[in-house]
């Protein structure tokens, strides 16, 4: 889709490391070959089967649309670029700070009727390290492992489904 007042560009596809976001800056006139992209491997919640991409009518956030596959049900995503998160929605989210962060992390549900009930950090080559949750009701944190700088995949489950957010660490 391309945002004609942002003059901003997302294309979207799909391959087995999850879904795969392309996102540029174009100007009117501008030769496409010469643009720098941002690529970004998203891991979804349902479906990683995307292959419906629009802004939304601002273009501060990309709509994504997921058909039905052996990986998820279909599901429609809202994508912010500014946390790269991919939300489902109709699902639960947490909210979590700092991004990027160093040491810990805070967390929090929207719905605070439910728990989280496991929480974890992948690297993009698949190794994982399971995260304490630690804290009272109020306020939850975990401690952050020491790690190379890089994006992260914060992967987390509420009432038996699970998430995944994105975490970048300095």
């Amino acid at each position: 889709d391309y945002h004609e007042a942002t003059q901003n560009l997302a294309l979207c596809g799909y391959n087995f490391a999850g879904v795969v976001l392309l996102r540029a800056h174009i100007e009117q006139g501008r030769d496409l070959r010469n643009a720098l992209f941002l690529t970004d491997t998203l891991i979804p919640g349902a479906s990683a089967q995307v292959e419906g991409i629009a802004f939304t009518a601002d273009g501060s956030g990309i709509f994504l649309g997921a058909e039905d596959d052996n990986t998820g049900a279909a599901a429609i995503y809202l994508l912010h670029p500014d946390d790269l998160g991919l939300k489902s929605l109709n699902d639960l989210q947490i909210q979590y700070r700092p991004n990027p962060a160093q040491n810990r992390i805070f967390l929090s549900l929207k719905n605070r009727t439910e728990e989280i009930q496991s929480l974890s950090l992948s690297s993009l080559n698949g190794k994982t390290y399971p995260l304490l949750l630690q804290g009272d009701t109020n306020e939850k944190y975990a401690d952050l492992p020491a790690l190379p700088g890089g994006m992260y995949v914060l992967g987390y489950s509420i009432a038996g489904k699970r998430y995944s957010a994105r975490l970048i660490i300095p």
